[in-house]
């Protein structure tokens, strides 16, 4: 989305958190190559990964509309592998052409690293409620107080978004805490078995969310926008890491779950459509949409296929 003049322009506010001061994420990094393995083993089969104590710095950037009335209660969007400056360009204008309410958006930088046995592994391909608590009671609490805003507890004012790794984490930060959360954008959602450590009790990380989580759990309060690209990562015999599969899955088993979800339009674009309120005359794919290129959800608007397209991995 094209920034534009014309409308009110949000602060950014950008601060850094030490991995010292966190009692949630002390802190790891992936060892390189442990004992030689170069890449994901076949059948879905348990990587061998291993890791090692290491500090990093997060970044933080916070987004605070024009329009927000200082210590008032504003909606609240948790963006993944941040700063993502488009996302605050896409809200002042959405803002401003009352598309959106007036909201505040915090975009979490992940802890460095990316894999299995990274910090952004640890934080974003952990399936529980980690990550949420974490936000919750490090993050929010330093926002408020450094910048005189106040958010919402009403968790349908309260959104979480992400791409790739970041949308599962996304994802996991709703499912787990539907009390904190009950709106989640992702794009190419990384719903595959790239958990480490391995949870004994949900041993296929993010793929247990359409296995067994989603099919075997009563319906959650919440409303999901998913964008994958037909060309994304798979295709390598490998099914629990194939991003189109395990995208239409999660699709499939939020069908099962509910009657309330349907296909969405076919992709068109995402800055800013992503996070609007949704047309209730652009919720149905057409019939002559391309095979597996199309957003999905109860609440789906326009996307776009932000997704790898084959030109490098996702993660």
């Amino acid at each position: 989305m094209t920034a534009q003049d014309s409308v009110p322009h949000g602060m950014i506010y950008d601060f850094t958190m030490e991995s010292a001061d966190s009692k949630f994420y002390p802190g790891v990094a992936r060892d390189t190559n442990p004992a030689g393995q170069t890449g994901p083993p076949a059948g879905g089969g348990r990587r061998i990964v291993s890791s090692h104590p290491a500090p990093y710095t997060r970044k933080i950037a916070v987004y605070v509309p024009q329009q927000y009335v200082a210590g008032t209660a504003a909606p609240l969007i948790i963006g993944a592998d941040g700063p993502d400056h488009g996302l605050f360009t896409a809200l002042d204008n959405l803002i401003a052409q009352h598309r959106v309410p007036v909201m505040i958006a915090v975009s979490i930088g992940n802890g460095s690293g990316d894999g299995p046995g990274s910090e952004r592994g640890l934080e974003y391909y952990t399936m529980s409620g980690k990550y949420a608590e974490f936000v919750e009671a490090e993050v929010l609490p330093l926002v408020e107080k450094q910048y005189n805003v106040k958010f919402t507890k009403d968790p349908e004012g309260r959104a979480t978004m992400g791409g790739s790794s970041g949308g599962s984490v996304a994802m996991a930060m709703a499912w787990f805490h539907p009390e904190q959360y009950h709106r989640v954008l992702t794009y190419s959602g990384t719903y595959v078995n790239n958990q480490f450590p391995v949870d004994p009790e949900l041993p296929h990380g993010a793929w247990e969310l359409h296995e067994h989580l989603i099919p075997n759990s009563p319906v959650k309060p919440l409303r999901i926008w998913m964008e994958v690209g037909d060309r994304d990562n798979g295709g390598t015999g490998d099914v629990m890491h194939d991003w189109v599969v395990a995208n239409e899955n999660m699709a499939n088993g939020k069908r099962r779950a509910s009657d309330s979800w349907e296909r969405g339009a076919h992709s068109q674009r995402i800055e800013g459509h992503a996070v609007e309120r949704p047309s209730s005359t652009d919720q149905r794919c057409p019939s002559s949409a391309p095979s597996r290129r199309h957003s999905i959800g109860a609440d789906a608007s326009s996307s776009t296929d932000r997704s790898c397209r084959g030109e490098r991995p996702c993660s």
